[in-house]
C-alpha cells in the first residue's frame, strides 16, 4: 500500500483556529500534514499532532521569515515523513496596515520591510522549496490564503503597505501558476475577509462574528483545491468573503 499523501501546512498561525480547522478536515479525507510553525506555537502543534496521530501529523519549528530556514525544514520533512504533494501558505502580518503613506518616513520606519518580508518574501521562499518536488512529480499543488484587501485596494486606506504586500503575493500566484502549468501542478489563492476564531474575536471584540467565514469553510475549500476534483483548476483566486 503506498504511503498517504503529505500536505505541508505553513500558516503565521498554523496550530490557530484555522490552522488547526485545516489539519484536522485534511486527516479525515487521509492526508498526512506536516505542520510548520514558529517557536512560540510549539506546544499547541505538539497538542494537535498528539490528538490527530503522529503517524499522521507532523511538526516542524521554522523561523518562518530566515532565509535559509526554508531549505532545511522541508529536508528535515522529507527525512522524517516524506515529501510534501501539497502546501497550503498563509502567512499574515497586519502591524496596524502600515498607517497612511503622507504620514512620514519616521512613522514608516521598517514597516514597509516587514509586511513585504512576512507577506510576500515568506510567500516566495515557500514556492521556491515546494515546487520543485512537485514539477519533478508533475504532480501536485499549492493553496495561498490572502485577504480581501489585496484585490480591492481601494479600501486600503491606511494600509496601504499591507495591501501593497498582500497584492504582490497574488501576482507570485499568478505567475507561478502559469509556470508550473504544463508540469500538472497547480497553483491557487483563497481571498479571505475575516476568519471566525477566539484570535479574531479577542481583536474585534464590537464586530459581528456571525458575518465572519468560519474555520471549517475555509478548511473544506482547501480540501477541494488540492484534491483530484480540482486538477483543472490553477490560477484561481477564489472569494471567500463572508458577509462583510
Amino acid at each position: 500500500m503506498s504511503p498517504l499523501p503529505v500536505v505541508a501546512l505553513t500558516c503565521t498561525e498554523a496550530t490557530g483556529s484555522l490552522g488547526a480547522a485545516i489539519a484536522i478536515l485534511l486527516v479525515a479525507r487521509g492526508h498526512r500534514v506536516a505542520i510548520y510553525h514558529d517557536e512560540r506555537n510549539l506546544a499547541r502543534a505538539r497538542m494537535l499532532a498528539s490528538e490527530l496521530g503522529p503517524e499522521r501529523v507532523h511538526t516542524q519549528a521554522i523561523e518562518l521569515e530566515a532565509p535559509d530556514a526554508w531549505e532545511a525544514a522541508v529536508e528535515a520533512t522529507h527525512a522524517s515523513f516524506g515529501i510534501p504533494e501539497h502546501a497550503v501558505l498563509g502567512f499574515d502580518r497586519w502591524e496596524g496596515g502600515g498607517g497612511l503613506l503622507h504620514d512620514g518616513p519616521a512613522r514608516h520606519a521598517g514597516r514597509y520591510g516587514r509586511l513585504m518580508g512576512s507577506n510576500t518574501e515568506a510567500v516566495y521562499r515557500a514556492l521556491r522549496v515546494f515546487l520543485p518536488s512537485m514539477v519533478a512529480a508533475r504532480s501536485g499543488s499549492v493553496v495561498v490564503l490572502s485577504r480581501r484587501l489585496a484585490v480591492r485596494p481601494w479600501e486600503a486606506a491606511g494600509a496601504a503597505l499591507y495591501a501593497a504586500s498582500k497584492a504582490a503575493a497574488l501576482a507570485l500566484v499568478s505567475a507561478a501558476a502559469e509556470e508550473v502549468r504544463d508540469h500538472a501542478v497547480r497553483v491557487n489563492a483563497i481571498v479571505l475577509t475575516e476568519c471566525d476564531g477566539p484570535e479574531t474575536r479577542a481583536s474585534m471584540p464590537d464586530l459581528d462574528p456571525a458575518r465572519w467565514v468560519s474555520p471549517e469553510a475555509v478548511a473544506r475549500t482547501v480540501a477541494f483545491l488540492v484534491s483530484d476534483e480540482a486538477r483543472e483548476i490553477t490560477g484561481a483566486m477564489i472569494p471567500m468573503h463572508g458577509r462583510i
